[in-house]
């Protein structure tokens, strides 16, 4: 099964959320034979309908209330780690490695010494994360594939191989729904992942000036069918060059 995991991840300009919106994507394959990582049956669910985060139809922007939704995801996370290790039976350090939904590193800091604490791990690990959010600080939060970017950014910074660890995966969207599950890793996942190119995209990246983001950020297409021709900002093969009669017209970058 192929699962793509891409969200649109941008708040209001000089709203609080602002600074930690993020651009990102994860293509990953579901296999009953793994090759980078085999999860673990058991897992632990919680979901409420609360209003911590939401997007309204007639808005491009997410609103967000900061401070609540922090509170949820620790909330929920002791909800679905203790689920969680009464199903499988493992404590806290049967796990080698902790990747978080990463809205804010800061968050997932403070949650990982929170869940430390409740399990009685005096000794808070700080290698168990670092790894982890490696990527997450360079990209901000991507929503749906934030989860996995710190699977990868675990992978391609950690300097070592961590095949046959367990890696704890905290799961959480806003709104909100959390699951706690385990993987483990498997012997080879370096052969399947392309370092490389990972870093060549953050390398590639064009810093831009104040002006030149504001100017990016309210630039919006049209929805009445009009003629527009796209600005260009992809550095990919192919890249959105226009928009005429509804329709989406794509180009071979040059």
């Amino acid at each position: 099964i192929l699962i793509v995991a891409s969200d649109i991840a941008r708040y209001g300009l000089n709203t609080p959320g602002e600074s930690s919106q993020g651009a990102g994507a994860i293509a990953m394959l579901l296999s009953s034979d793994p090759r980078v990582v085999a999860i673990e049956p058991e897992s632990g669910f919680y979901a409420e309908d609360v209003m911590d985060f939401w997007r309204p139809n007639y808005r491009d922007e997410a609103l967000v209330d900061g401070k609540y939704s922090c509170d949820l995801y620790l909330k929920v996370l002791e909800k679905v780690w203790s689920q969680y290790s009464s199903l499988s039976g493992r404590s806290f350090q049967e796990h080698d490695y902790f990747c978080y939904h990463t809205a804010v590193p800061k968050l997932v800091v403070t949650a990982h010494k929170r869940l430390a604490r409740l399990n009685q791990s005096l000794g808070f690990a700080a290698d168990t994360i670092d790894s982890t959010l490696y990527y997450g600080r360079e990209v901000g939060n991507c929503y749906a594939a934030a989860l996995y970017i710190s699977l990868l950014s675990l992978m391609a910074t950690i300097g070592k191989d961590i095949a046959n660890r367990r890696i704890g995966f905290y799961s959480y969207g806003a709104g909100c729904v959390g699951e706690y599950f385990s993987g483990v890793v498997q012997p080879g996942y370096q052969k399947m992942l392309a370092f490389t190119e990972l870093q060549q995209l953050l390398t590639e990246r064009i810093n831009l000036s104040y002006k030149e983001y504001e100017k990016f950020y309210n630039f919006k297409l049209p929805v009445d069918g009009s003629a527009v021709k796209i600005p260009r900002h992809t550095t990919g093969v192919f890249r959105l060059a226009a928009m005429e009669a509804h329709k989406r017209i794509y180009k071979r970058s040059e």
